[in-house]
């Protein structure tokens, strides 16, 4: 076969894979078989953990004992609470800095009166406090109540669930929080404060 015969043939075959305009880099190449159609798979939405059982007439019990025994010794009584100021501050304390007992202070606002009120009962309540917990003291949240004979300071550290009700002492006498207790109080805050609270949290 002449060597001109075989590039009539190359020639041809390149104008019958070409768009018909004769243009070997416009060539679409088809398979000789069809393949099969890729599905990606998408995985389904997690399964939301189950909700709490409703607490007993026992777990109340235990809970308001356990109140009485751990966290009402540390919190002063106020007697009817007319004010409340909420605080965001960084957890790096110093005595020589002004701000909430050595925190320096981000952000601040002022409760309504029915607002202090709400807090003073969720601050009273068993159920704002757990047994223990575990994790990090990183503390960016801090509370001031007024009441009518008294006042209450507590600093808060809500990624890992912590409360320390007495910043005046210098030693952290902190006490861990329950998962009531925190959604509550950081659902307070993120009203407060919606920038700031719009991270993920996180537990180490």
């Amino acid at each position: 076969m002449s060597r001109s015969l075989l590039a009539s043939i190359a020639l041809g075959i390149v104008l019958a894979g070409s768009d018909g305009c004769g243009d070997p880099a416009r060539v679409s190449v088809r398979p000789p078989f069809p393949l099969p159609e890729r599905h990606l798979s998408v995985p389904p939405p997690p399964t939301p953990p189950p909700p709490p059982p409703p607490p007993t007439a026992e777990s109340r019990a235990r809970d308001q004992a356990l109140f009485e025994a751990t966290f009402k010794p540390f919190l002063p009584r106020i007697g009817t609470a007319e004010s409340a100021t909420l605080f965001l501050i960084t957890p790096q304390r110093s005595r020589s800095a002004r701000g909430f007992h050595g925190y320096p202070i981000r952000a601040r606002t002022t409760l309504t009166q029915a607002g202090a009120h709400d807090l003073a009962q969720l601050l009273d309540a068993p159920s704002t406090y757990a047994p223990s917990s575990s994790g990090c003291y990183v503390p960016g949240a801090a509370v001031t109540l007024l009441g009518d004979i008294g006042r209450l300071d507590v600093v808060l550290c809500l990624d890992c669930q912590y409360i320390d009700p007495e910043p005046a002492n210098d030693s952290e006498r902190i006490r861990p929080l329950s998962d009531h207790g925190t959604e509550q109080l950081r659902a307070l805050f993120a009203r407060a404060f919606p920038k700031a609270f719009q991270r993920p949290r996180h537990r180490s």
